[in-house]
């Protein structure tokens, strides 16, 4: 499989542990205090939680993995959250029926859920 969450999971990991050794060196350097250190990496852990919840992985992850030759559908449709948008974009372009029904069919599934049980992303999915 191509692009997959356990790769930005790696990704985030390593951003924050150059964050963390960044901090460290300026404890060790401006000889800060170790609560300074750690309330630093807290907000900065926090932060990184934060600027990547406003991202669609899911979005991106599928958008990549159209782009090979072995693009496991299923996996997306089923695995990957948020994907339905370019799922139909690929449903359009291959004019593949049965997965753009599948899409709609997920999408309206989402759509009929009362207020408080919804995701707002599915309300942006053109049918």
């Amino acid at each position: 499989m191509g692009f997959t969450y356990k790769k930005l999971g790696v990704y985030a990991f390593l951003i924050l542990s150059l964050i963390g050794l960044i901090l460290t060196f300026i404890k060790i350097h401006t000889q800060k205090t170790n609560a300074y250190l750690f309330n630093s990496v807290v907000w900065a852990v926090y932060g990184t939680v934060l600027a990547c919840s406003f991202i669609n992985w899911g979005g991106i992850i599928t958008s990549q993995n159209m782009k090979r030759n072995d693009f496991a559908i299923n996996y997306h449709l089923i695995s990957i959250s948020f994907s339905e948008k370019y799922l139909l974009k690929y449903a359009k372009e291959r004019q593949n029926t049965q997965l753009r029904k599948e899409v709609l069919d997920k999408v309206r599934e989402e759509k009929a859920r009362t207020f408080l049980s919804k995701i707002l992303f599915y309300e942006t999915v053109q049918e």
